[in-house]
């Protein structure tokens, strides 16, 4: 799991052994962004919170974890600013989440 920080809010790429079967769903009340990744194991080392520390990224944190016993793992994001759902692109052995695009504040025009 890396975040790679760019000129467009940040990226997740989620690195797995093959490719794989993955739900998502977001809370908007909260602003996180939940993907569940069926008939996975995630090592030990992976399950821990990851800190983005890039001020112009839209993505605040990334927490993944899985339960004892299940062979589902989960990855949290949480968004910071923007609106929307991010999109998730699988390409080969990985996941890459993008995060939505900022909100367009259109500018007063003086008339001519």
């Amino acid at each position: 799991i890396r975040y790679l920080a760019n000129s467009t809010g940040g990226t997740v790429v989620i690195q797995t052994s093959k490719p794989v079967t993955y739900q998502t769903r977001m809370n908007a009340a909260t602003r996180q962004f939940v993907i569940e990744i069926a008939d996975v194991v995630l090592p030990a080392n992976l399950q821990r919170p990851y800190v983005t520390q890039d001020a112009s990224s839209r993505i605040g944190s990334i927490n993944a974890y899985q339960g004892q016993g299940s062979s589902t793992a989960r990855v949290v994001i949480q968004l910071s600013g923007g609106a929307g759902e991010p999109i998730v692109q699988q390409e080969g052995e990985s996941l890459v989440v993008i995060p939505p695009a900022p909100p367009v504040i259109a500018k007063p025009t003086t008339p001519s």
